[in-house]
């Protein structure tokens, strides 16, 4: 699974460039030794980050949020 950010068990990002959405009602994670990026504002249900995330301006959700110990989130 290296290289991939999965939402709801879907792989939605690989190694190269994608455009993500505003909005999502599944569960977002990201992978250990992953770094993702979220252009924002991003609504969605429940975020897990086993890697690092950077989401741009803001980030709303629903649901819980859990950053494994020693990784990171950022909101810019």
């Amino acid at each position: 699974m290296s290289g991939e950010l999965r939402l709801g068990g879907t792989t939605v990002m690989t190694d190269k460039m994608k455009i993500n959405k505003p909005s999502t009602t599944e569960n977002l994670t990201v992978g250990a030794e992953e770094n993702a990026l979220i252009v924002g504002p991003f609504s969605g249900a429940s975020v897990t980050v086993n890697g690092s995330l950077c989401v741009t301006r803001s980030l709303t959700l629903s649901g819980t949020l859990t950053v494994a110990t020693g990784k990171s989130l950022q909101v810019i």
